[in-house]
C-alpha cells in the first residue's frame, strides 16, 4: 500500500472511532492556500481539529512525532481560517492527533495534542 492510499484509509479509520466515541464529523480535508485540516469534529462545546497520522508500524518513530513546529503551525493558520469563514468565534477549540498503524490496526488518539501557535 502507498503512503497515499495509507493516509486516506487512516483517515476513513479515524472518522469511524470518532463517531462511536460520539463526535460529530462537520469537515474532512479542509483546505486553504495555507494547509489542510484532515478532519474537522465537534466534540461536546469544542470545535476539535484533528490531525491524523498512519503508519505501518513506529518504527521510524511515534507519527505524532511528524506533526512538527511549521506543520503545526500552518494547522493554525488553517484553523483560523476555517473558524473566521464560517463565524465561529464562541467555540471552544482543541487540536488532537490521531496515530493510525495499519500493521496492528491500532488507534492512538492524542487529546488536546498541541496549543494552536497564535
Amino acid at each position: 500500500m502507498n503512503t497515499k492510499a495509507r493516509g486516506i484509509d487512516g483517515e476513513n479509520l479515524a472518522v469511524k472511532f470518532l463517531k462511536k466515541l460520539g463526535y460529530y464529523i462537520e469537515d474532512r480535508n479542509y483546505k486553504t492556500a495555507i494547509g489542510e485540516i484532515d478532519i474537522v469534529a465537534r466534540d461536546g462545546s469544542y470545535l476539535v481539529f484533528v490531525e491524523v497520522k498512519a503508519r505501518k508500524n513506529n518504527e521510524f518513530g511515534l507519527p505524532c512525532e511528524f506533526v512538527t513546529l511549521p506543520k503545526i503551525k500552518r494547522l493554525s493558520h488553517t484553523a483560523s481560517a476555517y473558524i473566521n469563514q464560517f463565524g465561529l468565534f464562541e467555540s471552544d477549540v482543541r487540536f488532537d492527533i490521531i496515530e493510525v498503524y495499519s500493521d496492528s490496526g491500532e488507534i492512538n488518539h492524542i487529546i488536546n495534542a498541541f496549543e494552536s501557535y497564535f
